[in-house]
């Protein structure tokens, strides 16, 4: 398809829907910079988690260690978000310990940069699908401003969104352009290894590579598929390798074992299923389903259309699989949402001459388009006033009991480099009523043990944490420590874990709702 200048497209709709987006756009880039310097420990999606990886690998060199043994860590996802912000806290000399809301700031300002990059993305498909400029501008506008949670966050999720896209805009000039044989392949190449980069952001970026070679079979281009099996066996061995010899097995036993969560109805029900899932998924899931089935423009489609309805098919699919998993959350969905967008507009621009009501379309387009964002400027914007405004002095409060603990370890019981200490605190996110871990593994980074405690209630089949052996600290006081709650944490990591603290440990402190016990044998 070639892309020509255009004028504006049923002019003043499309102005009017232009400039709403666009105020749209600057008011969603201040609401995340606002949030960007919040003093919130977990904006979603367990920041802390990744946070204390990071502080990790500033502090040690390792991302990875064996979740078997002390201080039964894991790191969940593959390592190139990680590295990111590891390798830009280095260039600014961020000290992991003394400067964790510098690390918080770099990570969720990253997120910004790889949302725009994103919606850059969603523009230029949109492009290659001949959309005149000012509605590619509002697609594009529309998927910065319907980031999910997740993806303000320090976690990969963002960076993961930006290399599929990326991805998936490549490969489609690589099927649409007119080029010599030759010439397309730098366009395949480089799709390619974007998708293998997104496989080692995040797990989930191994659909990438299924849905690319699947639909070179699919449309029997042989050749292709060839090439980019070529590609992927070498480009993916030779990431692989490098971080298996970098880090020994302890690479798999994180970046799969971690992921072993099993299916839970009861998360999806209490953490995914909700107003915004079924507003921002089931809708445009239902409208892609329209099209690519009913009117079946996965097979009756030029290339680039039927890629396009097989990448959002395949892409539900996945997303619509995994999201049971527990643990899981809404972000998954991203993608094929910003690409369903794309797929809505350059629909309704194809066949608006043919419908009766063609002169309502348009209006019609830019009512549900102008209907989406306002529905997503609210939601966060409402999220943001809960946050910084409402709860803000609560959450504060917080935080300052958790620093607190922190700086009673320090400053009163002078903690040594073996002193380990196990906080048996759940996580909070946005609840109020509990005390919560707030950041308090992070600020005791280098003695903590199963700094990711929630993880492993979901991992407990995979066997991948040493249940043995951390029993085996708390009886022979390798864990000198340990920090409990009121109310208590819920889940028990282990089913000894009451009657070996009540009957090993002696209460040491209670400061605000956190109770210290130290090791009766030390």
């Amino acid at each position: 398809m070639t892309i020509s200048k255009e004028k504006w497209p049923n002019g003043v709709i499309m102005k009017i829907s232009f400039i709403i987006s666009a105020l749209a756009f600057l008011i969603m880039i201040a609401i995340r910079l606002k949030l960007t310097f919040s003093i919130s420990t977990d904006l979603a999606g367990v920041e802390q988690n990744v946070i204390y990886s990071i502080q990790t690998f500033l502090d040690t060199g390792k991302l990875y260690t064996d979740p078997g043994h002390l201080p039964f860590s894991i790191t969940q996802y593959t390592p190139i978000y990680h590295y990111v912000c590891a390798f830009t806290a280095k260039a600014f000399h961020v000290d992991p310990l003394s400067d964790i809301q510098q690390l918080y700031l770099i990570g969720r300002t990253w997120n910004i940069v790889f949302n725009v990059l994103s919606a850059v993305s969603v523009y230029l498909i949109a492009r290659r699908f001949g959309l005149h400029w000012p509605l590619a501008a509002i697609l594009g506008f529309l998927a910065f401003i319907s980031v999910f949670r997740q993806g303000f966050s320090v976690r990969p999720d963002s960076l993961y969104d930006c290399f599929s896209l990326w991805s998936v805009y490549l490969l489609i000039v690589f099927l649409d352009e007119r080029k010599p044989a030759r010439s397309k392949l730098e366009y395949l190449f480089i799709s390619l290894v974007l998708s293998v980069c997104a496989i080692f952001t995040k797990q989930s970026g191994i659909q990438l590579p299924v849905i690319f070679l699947t639909f070179f079979l699919f449309v029997r281009e042989w050749k292709a598929f060839a090439s980019a099996s070529a590609i992927y066996l070498m480009v993916f061995s030779a990431f692989l390798l490098f971080f298996v010899m970098l880090y020994k097995d302890a690479f798999l036993k994180n970046v799969i074992g971690g992921l072993d969560n099993g299916i839970s109805i009861h998360w999806f029900q209490s953490r995914v299923w909700g107003n915004g899932f079924k507003i921002k998924v089931i809708l445009p899931a239902a409208a892609a389903l329209y099209i690519v089935v009913a009117k079946l423009l996965v097979f009756k489609g030029d290339t680039i259309e039927r890629f396009l309805c097989f990448c959002i098919s395949g892409m539900f699919v996945f997303s619509a699989i995994t999201i049971l998993k527990d643990g899981s959350n809404i972000q998954y969905f991203y993608v094929p949402v910003c690409l369903t967008f794309v797929l809505i507009a350059h629909y309704t621009n194809s066949h608006i001459k043919h419908w009766r009501l063609y002169r309502l379309a348009l209006p019609g387009l830019s009512f549900l388009l102008m209907m989406l964002l306002a529905v997503n400027v609210r939601h966060h914007f409402q999220w943001l006033r809960d946050i910084e405004y409402v709860k803000k002095a609560r959450i504060g409060e917080k935080e300052r009991a958790a620093r607190a603990v922190a700086e009673y370890f320090y400053k009163d019981l002078g903690i040594g480099a073996n002193d380990y200490i196990f906080a048996d605190l759940a996580i909070e996110s946005a609840d109020l009523k509990i005390n919560g871990r707030r950041g308090i593994n992070n600020l005791l980074f280098r003695n903590c043990v199963v700094p990711q405690l929630e993880m492993f209630d979901a991992i407990k089949k995979a066997k991948v944490l040493g249940f043995e052996n951390f029993d085996k600290c708390l009886k022979e006081g390798q864990i000198k420590y340990i920090i409990s709650s009121n109310p208590p944490n819920s889940f028990q990591l282990t089913e000894n874990l009451i009657l070996l603290r009540d009957r090993n440990y002696l209460l040491l402190k209670r400061i605000g709702g956190y109770s210290i016990y130290k090791y009766r044998g030390s």
